[in-house]
């Protein structure tokens, strides 16, 4: 039980305000003992103790249902008066974020397990609303709710009625807790002076407000000022590149900017003591990586409005954002006034990212290895995201390798535990997608009626996997009927052979030119459908799906491979016939052979051709001019899977710095595609630790149910190297000197040959 008197509450008549912020503030008078403070909230609170965060949650679930976090505050007290403020923020709009429910807050304070402070009528929680953060703003993103805008000093409302509200179904959180480190600037990039230019050089190309989406914004009417146009608007007038070590503070009078940059991108809360001599106005604005020496977010990724305007009036003020965002360098504009500023950023990542421990004498792989490290931790706070900056959505495909990261690096898979059930539990998905099939990524609204239903498939076979990495039985019961219900729902594709055809919404192979030909039937979907039936079928051992998916294994290699390559596509001709064009992808192959459609003994030209005439920079090319390279997602890493699986590890030592190492070297993390033109920092790009630990390791596979590791004598290391990677009760350490493996175990597990 997670409360014994608290009740949920808000305040009255207030639960469809949009982006409103409420202050639930209490005094506990400390002495002696354990003080814990439970809490749940909708949509996102934060935890204070003495103007010191202890907690920002809580973890995100499903519909219906919300997960408590359980917070130990006993080193944040003080002997005496302490105070607690919880503030919970209700978008009230439609998100990839979060999902759109009724604001309310949870909230029990216990010393040495005895209730002292509770929410409810009469609790000891008074509740005022945050007047300083700007109600009435633009969105973030497309896919985030709303933009930051602040007036300081902090002002409160009088005192509000609290309401209580019926019961909510709890459950627990799973993920560990963000330890919210300080992350200083390494450096100051350049100084200067801007000026402010109306032009349309770069116009806005995000929808401000959606007749046909309900709760997407504000009118655009109540919006003013509109800041990404402001944004936009700002342009360096005089910029001097210094590269410099930054100092502790710096004064900034009206006009003048300065550019910081951070070791390497991190997401978290931007915090700055600001001293304004009088009354100014800052915008903080920030991003993954420079245009032309300048942070000019609207040329990067021109969706998202990566700015804080702050206004001030004189005084000494610590301000700390409230929302997570993302950054490697962070331009701070005086607009008025005048202000002194120190910033830096607390860390908002998980902190079990960094159980696993990797050196060696290839400063490469040691880069991609830190990279994939700063990524994950960002990407798996309480869920696995796509990125943390622009979505922070829980993406299906994603998940299925960030999944793989999380037991390299934390010999666990909470964060996976948790993400997957989110799915089994939900109260019901949004009505515009339909009965059987699962949202494309979760908790969130699905707003824009799309779905992918490759991305479906894909949680079946992460399921799979999950059941081998944990055993845990009783997720599986959770999902069986969401398996069947999306096996049915596919079922109504199935042509007169047994192929997927004319799949509905957004059928999605890669960020390639393998997207352009996903109709009528498409070869790599109807690869990936015979892989879920496969794993549907060992799961619930099911013969009638194992009978199906053999057949349709045959019609796939019968109508797609033409004696060399798997082709893409069938298409239907006006006369009702079937045509299948020589329209052939990289990735189409790689699907072929990772899903178990092809393999080294049926196609082994193929498979040849895949090794040594294909690979990174579109190497493809060189000899078949007709066939269209991959992308990073997905096909690279099915690449790299492949060579893993048929024999080829020697190759990928190499391929991993080929395709990986100037990202690390760029920005510290791993990126959404082969160019920054997107995401910068991308969840499912931390599987390159697998890259690593498995294939320049040799630590094959961790069977936590048998208790074995498995090693492979087939890998490629760097010359000297050593690594612990953790394991649920134990962990391993790998010692290679002058290319000799040395693997000691800790805990009760046996060593295996593969």
């Amino acid at each position: 039980m997670f409360f014994k008197k608290a009740k949920p509450i808000w305040i009255s008549n207030e639960e469809n305000v949009k982006n409103i912020l409420v202050s639930f503030q209490a005094v506990i008078n400390y002495n002696v003992g354990r003080v814990v403070i439970n809490v749940a909230a909708d949509a996102c609170y934060r935890l204070e103790i003495n103007d010191q965060i202890c907690s920002h949650g809580p973890a995100r679930c499903g519909k219906g249902t919300w997960r408590v976090d359980e917070i130990d505050v006993t080193s944040a007290l003080k002997q005496g008066e302490n105070k607690i403020n919880i503030s919970v923020l209700n978008y009230g709009a439609v998100s990839y974020e979060y999902v759109m429910q009724n604001p309310f807050l949870q909230a029990e304070v216990f010393c040495n397990d005895r209730t002292v402070i509770y929410t409810g009528v009469t609790g000891g929680f008074v509740a005022k609303r945050n007047l300083s953060r700007e109600r009435v703003t633009e969105r973030y993103s497309y896919q985030r709710p709303f933009l930051e805008v602040w007036h300081l000093p902090i002002v409160y409302s009088e005192p509000l009625k609290i309401v209580e509200s019926d019961d909510k179904k709890l459950t627990k959180r799973y993920a560990p807790y963000p330890e919210f480190e300080e992350e200083c600037p390494v450096s100051c990039v350049s100084l200067g002076n801007v000026e402010y230019v109306e032009d349309d050089i770069y116009p806005n190309t995000m929808p401000l407000e959606s007749v046909e989406i309900e709760n997407f914004s504000f009118p655009i009417e109540n919006i003013a000022p509109i800041y990404r146009k402001t944004m936009r608007s700002i342009r360096n007038n005089y910029s001097c590149i210094v590269n410099k070590a930054y100092e502790e503070s710096c004064l900034l009078k009206k006009n003048e900017f300065i550019i910081l940059e951070f070791e390497k991108e991190k997401t978290g809360f931007i915090k700055c003591q600001i001293e304004a001599s009088e009354k100014s106005t800052l915008y903080f604005i920030f991003d993954e990586i420079l245009v032309d020496d300048d942070v000019a977010p609207f040329r990067h990724y021109p969706n998202m409005a990566n700015i804080i305007p702050i206004t001030v009036e004189n005084g000494h003020y610590i301000f700390t954002s409230f929302d997570p965002k993302s950054m490697k360098y962070l331009k701070i504009v005086c607009a008025e006034g005048a202000a002194e500023i120190k910033p830096c950023l607390i860390k908002f990542e998980n902190p079990d990212a960094y159980r696993a421990e990797f050196e060696c004498d290839d400063k490469s792989l040691k880069r991609i290895f830190d990279a994939a490290v700063n990524t994950f931790s960002q990407n798996a706070v309480d869920i696995f995201m796509d990125c943390p900056s622009r979505e922070r959505a829980g993406w299906l495909c994603d998940s299925f390798f960030t999944a793989r990261a999380e037991k390299e690096l934390t010999g666990e898979n909470n964060v996976e535990k948790g993400f997957l059930e989110n799915f089994f539990i939900a109260d019901g998905f949004d009505n515009n997608i339909p009965f059987g099939m699962l949202p494309m990524c979760y908790p969130s609204n699905q707003f824009s009626s799309q779905f992918i239903p490759n991305w479906a498939m894909f949680a079946v076979l992460e399921l799979e996997e999950y059941f081998e990495r944990t055993n845990d039985g009783e997720m599986l019961k959770k999902a069986k009927d969401c398996m069947y219900n999306l096996s049915d729902y596919f079922s109504k594709f199935e042509n007169s052979d047994g192929l997927l055809e004319n799949l509905e919404s957004w059928v999605f192979v890669e960020w390639s030119r393998a997207n352009d030909w996903v109709q009528n039937i498409n070869f790599p979907t109807n690869m990936l459908y015979y892989a879920m039936l496969m794993a549907m079928s060992r799961l619930y051992d099911d013969n009638a799906l194992l009978k199906k998916a053999k057949e349709l294994k045959r019609k796939i290699c019968t109508l797609s491979f033409n004696g060399k390559f798997f082709r893409d596509h069938m298409v239907k001709t006006e006369n009702g016939k079937y045509e299948t064009p020589e329209d052939i992808t990289e990735v189409c192959q790689y699907y072929a052979f990772f899903t178990g459609v092809a393999d080294a003994e049926s196609y082994g030209e193929l498979l040849e051709i895949i090794v040594n005439d294909f690979g990174p920079g579109g190497k493809c090319r060189e000899k078949y001019e007709y066939i269209y390279p991959a992308n990073a997602f997905i096909g690279n890493y099915l690449r790299l899977e492949i060579l893993a699986k048929t024999g080829h590890r020697n190759k990928i030592y190499g391929e991993i710095k080929s395709y990986f190492d100037y990202m690390a070297l760029r920005t510290g993390t791993l990126w959404e595609n082969d160019s920054p033109k997107a995401s910068c920092n991308h969840g499912f790009a931390s599987h390159a630790v697998r890259f690593i630990f498995r294939d320049c390791l040799g630590i094959n596979k961790i069977d936590e149910t048998r208790k074995t590791v498995e090693l492979n004598h087939d890998y490629s290391s760097p010359q000297n190297a050593y690594a612990v990677i953790p394991m649920k009760n134990g962990k391993i350490t790998v010692s290679v000197k002058n290319e000799k493996r040395t693997v000691k175990i800790e805990g009760n597990y046996k060593l295996i040959n593969s």
